[in-house]
């Protein structure tokens, strides 16, 4: 049976998880680049929670009035990083291209939300294994494994360009969800 995709299967989850890091952070009031917007039901919700002073919908497939249609690797590559306090990656599968490209970009403290899609028959990116270090031409088995090890070696690696102030994770079967509060090096 086809693994049918779902927009926000766990609603309540993405919530508590954004609160909580938003919360930790004292951030209330936002500027959100969001970059998978779908039909904007996180963000929306949140409104009930943080004053949203900006929200930019980005979605590969726009599918509501005034979503800019861009993937997340090109959102986080077009805007001005330095205006949003909140990047909000929740594709499909995996999240790290566009993570990596943002980390670089970063010049205040941040909240970062990741959601990471796995399924039995694991897809991982080639961007995945360049970024982890591996070399694309290995005929290495695409497993859940591989994609959970990439998963942690590709947040570890956020070290190198911020440093990490508050961090959460949510694990269901098919999608890992993280609140990573970060600040650029000194």
């Amino acid at each position: 049976m086809a693994d049918k995709k779902t927009d926000n299967a766990s609603l309540p989850s993405k919530i508590a998880i954004r609160r909580w890091l938003l919360s930790r952070m004292g951030f209330e009031e936002v500027w959100v680049l969001d970059t998978c917007t779908g039909l904007g039901k996180i963000w929306s919700a949140m409104e009930e929670h943080v004053t949203i002073r900006q929200w930019t919908r980005c979605d590969v497939k726009p599918r509501r009035a005034g979503t800019l249609a861009m993937s997340a690797a090109e959102a986080v590559q077009a805007f001005p990083l330095a205006v949003y306090n909140v990047i909000d990656i929740d594709p499909y599968g995996e999240p790290w291209e566009a993570f990596h490209l943002a980390l670089g970009r970063l010049t205040r403290p941040t909240a970062i939300f990741l959601t990471h899609g796995h399924v039995m028959q694991a897809q991982v990116a080639s961007a995945s294994l360049r970024l982890a270090g591996l070399p694309t031409t290995w005929d290495i088995p695409r497993t859940p494994v591989l994609s959970a090890f990439i998963a942690e070696q590709l947040v570890s690696l956020a070290w190198n360009s911020v440093d990490i102030i508050h961090s959460a994770k949510i694990s269901f079967p098919r999608v890992t969800y993280y609140a990573l509060g970060v600040q650029p090096k000194a």
